[in-house]
């Protein structure tokens, strides 16, 4: 096998096939011991039976709503900049790598916001085991959820951080020391928005993973289509 060929078979090995492995043990865990139920649960029995902190300064206006800001702001501040590159010398240069970088984060969101909208999944609050009005269904059971309905399922929220692991392979093109915080930034970001609505009584854990795992696919396609595996090992700056 050619020294390329091993190359991109290490690359897939690496950000497809063990990322995968991990996603499913990851689920089946979840899954397997309920923890949806038992984490909300936890939760829900922390504030008094009730979503307490559904409307928390910190919860629902710093993490949530700031967070959404910053989010659209980081969004329009790429397309500014893909625009002034038409003009600017040091961002023509880097036009490549902020078009990537708008087309995985954008793509991951318009697919979480359409899983959102098709999967009917209802909110953790909505629940009648958590004070709301509707029965509990698994994603799993998909006959049994209203999908004509929209729903809470991925959590997007998550996602306004996991959408930005295209940053760890924009890396691998471009700065490969920095590929462990590029990545590192976006997961805890997520995780911190994620875990926020959990308390918030909007999403469950198991959103987080599965939006974890849209956000990753996003990246990885569209740094395979735009740049190759091969690109992965390449120089440390811009062509």
């Amino acid at each position: 096998m050619q020294t390329r060929e091993r190359w991109q078979s290490r690359f897939y090995k690496s950000h497809l096939l063990f990322p995968l492995i991990a996603w499913l043990a990851a689920v089946a865990i979840v899954q397997g011991m309920h923890l949806d139920l038992v984490l909300a649960d936890w939760l829900y029995a922390l504030q008094n039976r009730t979503w307490a902190l559904r409307n928390h300064w910190l919860a629902q206006g710093v993490l949530h709503s700031a967070a959404q800001d910053l989010a659209r702001l980081a969004g329009v501040t790429l397309v500014l900049a893909l625009v002034a590159g038409k003009w600017i010398e040091s961002l023509r240069k880097r036009r490549h790598a902020l078009l990537y970088l708008f087309a995985a984060t954008a793509t991951s969101t318009v697919l979480i916001a359409l899983f959102k909208k098709f999967s009917g999944v209802p909110c953790t609050w909505n629940l009648l085991r958590f004070g709301g009005t509707e029965a509990y269904a698994s994603i799993w059971n998909w006959s049994s959820l209203d999908h004509s309905r929209g729903g809470c399922f991925p959590s997007g929220h998550a996602a306004v951080g996991y959408a930005w692991t295209a940053v760890y392979f924009l890396c691998l093109r471009y700065s490969r020391r920095w590929r462990w915080a590029g990545l590192a930034g976006p997961i805890v970001l997520g995780l911190i928005f994620g875990f926020a609505q959990q308390v918030r009584g909007a999403h469950f854990l198991s959103h987080d993973l599965w939006s974890l795992a849209i956000c990753w696919l996003s990246s990885l396609l569209w740094f395979v289509g735009m740049f190759g595996p091969g690109q992965a090992r390449s120089c440390e700056h811009p062509e």
